[in-house]
């Protein structure tokens, strides 16, 4: 039931970005809390995916690296490094003619160089727990030509990613 943008039509069929298929929070409003405090009440730009620490991370589709931050360290608490992104991988990708960008964050080490050029499925990082973050996981976001961010789940076959228990 999420939209879908206009400028990322006929994008489907992406890779997993990591070894699970069971994402354990939507791109939706919500409230982010720690130890009962409510820290932020705001948009979900993206899926997280709750993984062990140094889990592969995985790039969804072909493209090139266009941003690596890899300075954060993985301390295990909230910490602003990188505007609460952590460790960030950003690709721009083109399908079907159409430019779009995909994000990957919170990782504990990126594996790539900026300009690289990546295919779909290669390791770019590793998962971990930098930035803005309450345990280890991956944030992925998934973004057309104007990085207007867009539900990632509408770009996935439901047998590749989907809400744990649906």
């Amino acid at each position: 039931p999420h939209t879908m943008s206009k400028n990322l039509e006929g994008l489907n069929d992406l890779k997993s970005p990591i070894k699970s298929d069971c994402v354990n929070s939507t791109f939706r409003f919500r409230v982010l809390k720690s130890r009962g405090k409510i820290l932020k009440k705001s948009m979900h730009p993206g899926i997280d995916i709750a993984a062990p620490r140094h889990t592969p991370v995985l790039a969804i589709a072909n493209g090139r690296v266009v941003r690596n931050v890899s300075r954060c360290t993985d301390q295990g608490r909230l910490t602003g490094c990188n505007s609460g992104f952590g460790n960030q991988i950003f690709i721009q990708h083109k399908t079907n003619g159409k430019k779009w960008f995909s994000s990957y964050n919170h990782m504990t080490k990126t594996v790539i160089k900026k300009r690289q050029v990546v295919e779909a499925g290669q390791q770019i990082g590793t998962v971990g727990n930098t930035g803005y973050s309450t345990g280890d996981h991956l944030h992925v976001e998934v973004m057309d030509a104007n990085q207007v961010r867009s539900n990632p789940l509408n770009y996935f076959r439901p047998d590749v990613l989907k809400e744990c228990g649906k």
